[in-house]
């Protein structure tokens, strides 16, 4: 048994694209990581952050993980408690405004 730990979201893809068709028994861990990696880099407004906390979530539930804390209801509440989550208002020409993350200047 070994582990790879690979971070460049290409390689990934590239390996995950290659494998797909040999994969039985881990099959939907290859279609969810495919999926989440259309998604990165996550959306920079809080909801569209949110979405792609909830597609981490359903890959993780295909693990067991019982130490895991950081989950999209803790992202919900955290934006939620900074006033973050709120109802999406539009511009006067009719086109969704929704909040936007700050650059971290670090």
């Amino acid at each position: 048994m070994s582990d790879v730990t690979i971070t460049n979201r290409e390689e990934i893809r590239s390996l995950l694209e290659a494998m797909k068709s040999h994969v039985i028994f881990k099959r939907a861990h290859v279609t969810e990581g495919l999926a989440l990696l259309d998604r990165l880099p996550p959306p920079r407004d809080p909801q569209g952050f949110l979405e792609v906390c909830e597609a981490v979530d359903r890959f993780a539930s295909l693990n067991f993980s019982k130490h895991r804390t950081n989950t999209a209801e803790a992202v919900r509440a955290r934006f939620e408690s900074m006033g973050l989550l709120v109802p999406v208002t539009t511009s006067p020409e009719g086109e969704a405004q929704l909040p936007i993350f700050e650059e971290d200047p670090n």
